[in-house]
């Protein structure tokens, strides 16, 4: 009789307990909460203690190992066993490099042509790593654009009429735009009627026809459209 009376004494203190937990928890912020509910199951389980540590013994990288100037990625990290308790690892560069940057996330980022090399700890045992490769490749430049800007007024697209001692503008696009090497070279295919400057000023020089395109210095198989240049014999002045 007296053992059931205590057993009744338990379950009733311990009925109260638990209602008392679950009223304050209901009323306290999620983070407290969750702490409340934690002592809850740390009392009813008898201080039952928590799972064994599981340490890592081996780890892996996984991330794309080739990537263009301007690209960004964030390395993912692999775990043996997977359900290892501590997945924190430390990035590091294993050779200086510009070629890119890397940040404490695993994140890289292209900033040129090159290679880089980086390296991912264990947080929890530095014996354990992984490295990973990544070779940086230029934005290739795909086609070149030509655009007459002035004058506005012209035969059509690809044709302008001037005189003697006057100029042209023109400008250029790069095809994709982000392309890595955008230099280029102006043309005239007659200098002595038009010449034209590296900022695509064309200017008058004699009566005649001539073509103004520009070719990639980095790929000079890839050459814009044509601008023709038909120029009169009216000079009015020379044109500083």
């Amino acid at each position: 009789m007296k053992v059931n009376s205590k057993r009744k004494k338990f379950y009733l203190i311990a009925f109260i307990f638990l209602s008392l937990f679950i009223c304050v928890e209901s009323c306290l912020p999620s983070g407290i909460s969750s702490f409340q509910s934690q002592l809850i199951a740390i009392i009813f389980n008898k201080g039952k203690k928590e799972d064994k540590e599981i340490l890592p013994n081996s780890l892996t990288i996984e991330g794309n190992d080739i990537m263009q100037i301007g690209e960004k990625q964030q390395l993912k990290v692999n775990f043996s066993p997977k359900n290892v308790s501590d997945t924190r690892v430390k990035w590091s560069m294993i050779e200086p490099s510009d070629a890119g940057s890397l940040t404490e996330s695993g994140w890289i980022t292209a900033l040129k042509e090159g290679n880089m090399r980086v390296r991912a700890t264990s947080n929890v045992n530095s014996n354990i790593f992984a490295d990973f490769s990544i070779q940086i490749e230029p934005v290739i430049l795909k086609e070149l654009k030509l655009e007459i800007v002035y004058p506005t007024e012209t035969i059509n697209n690809n044709e302008i009429e001037i005189s003697v001692g006057i100029t042209a503008g023109l400008s250029f696009q790069c095809i994709p735009n982000n392309a890595t090497y955008r230099d280029v070279q102006w043309v005239s295919t007659n200098p002595s009627v038009a010449m034209v400057n590296e900022r695509g000023v064309v200017k008058g020089i004699s009566e005649g026809n001539c073509e103004i395109y520009i070719e990639s210095i980095k790929y000079p198989t890839i050459k814009s459209n044509s601008i023709k240049m038909k120029v009169n014999s009216n000079p009015i002045g020379l044109v500083t």
